[in-house]
């Protein structure tokens, strides 16, 4: 509920939404009494009743994570760093020593899938629908991240760099062309020809074995 509220922070949110999406198969009046209590503990969990301490904005109809409350959310910085590199006006991110330091923390703050290790059913309403939109959102947008990382450690020379964050990418999509290439780039830079040839032919036996194609 509280990682919700603070990736959804921009709006308020109707407490009559929010049960129905936490607890979909429940009766509206148990499943209002469920968020009461969630709220309760949650609330209790972080200090939000001491005063001047609340992130948690509360009225009778309406619950709202105060975005001008002190706290840090990673998924916020790490957007944020993404959105200050993009509007950067550089020729090219690898050659822009302040846009690629943007991408080393943003790749470092990303470790998997959002909220990973939580567990939803497929009967569990909009909050599923939200978090399997958001995981997919997130995951794009760090695979971007990592290539562009990757392209220009291999551009800089960093080809042991390139090929660590190459793996990292793969280990998230095993099909991705784009660090299969970063890989094989810097196999040949490292290891020689013959890896990267080696490297090579192995996705090429993955592609037809696994999904059928050159």
């Amino acid at each position: 509920l509280l990682a919700y509220l603070a990736l959804a922070g921009d709006r308020p949110h109707a407490r009559d939404a929010l049960a129905a999406a936490f607890w979909p198969e429940e009766p509206d009046q148990q499943a209002m009494q469920n968020l009461r209590q969630a709220l309760s503990r949650l609330r209790r969990a972080i200090g939000d009743e001491l005063p001047g301490r609340a992130h948690v904005l509360v009225s009778p109809t309406h619950i709202q994570f105060d975005r001008r409350s002190d706290h840090w959310l990673d998924v916020a910085e790490f957007e944020a760093l993404l959105d200050e590199s993009d509007r950067h006006p550089h020729r090219r991110v690898e050659a822009c020593t302040l846009c690629v330091q943007r991408l080393e923390r943003a790749v470092e703050l990303y470790r998997g899938p959002l909220l990973d290790g939580l567990r939803v059913g497929d009967a569990e309403g909009a909050f599923a629908e939200w978090l399997a939109v958001e995981r997919e959102r997130l995951g794009l947008k760090a695979i971007a991240a990592m290539h562009a990382l990757a392209a220009a450690w291999l551009a800089g020379g960093r080809h042991g760099a390139a090929l660590g964050v190459a793996m990292r990418v793969k280990a998230l999509d095993p099909w991705d062309e784009v660090a299969e290439r970063i890989a094989m780039r810097a196999l040949a830079a490292t290891e020689g020809r013959n890896q990267a040839l080696a490297r090579y032919r192995a996705f090429c036996e993955l592609l037809w074995r696994e999904l059928g194609v050159e």
